[in-house]
């Protein structure tokens, strides 16, 4: 139960970095790939960042299948 616990709060902190990093823009933000709004888009600096997120979750997705599997 404490390994579950672990692994919910290790995805929350890695969704909330992720999530301060893209929403974050700072003076020197990188150029805009995609428009969403007249003040809203997708930067270059947040593909990476949502890449690195991806992986990040997938690995803390199969620590949390394989403990259900060899409790």
């Amino acid at each position: 139960m404490v390994d579950r616990i672990l692994l919910a709060t290790a995805v929350l902190a890695h969704c909330l970095l992720a999530a301060a990093f893209v929403l974050t823009d700072g003076p020197q933000s990188s150029r805009v790939i995609l428009k969403l709004s007249t003040t809203h888009g997708v930067h270059a600096s947040d593909v990476p960042i949502n890449l690195i997120w991806t992986v990040g979750i997938a690995a803390l997705a199969g620590l949390w299948y394989r403990h259900g599997r060899n409790p």
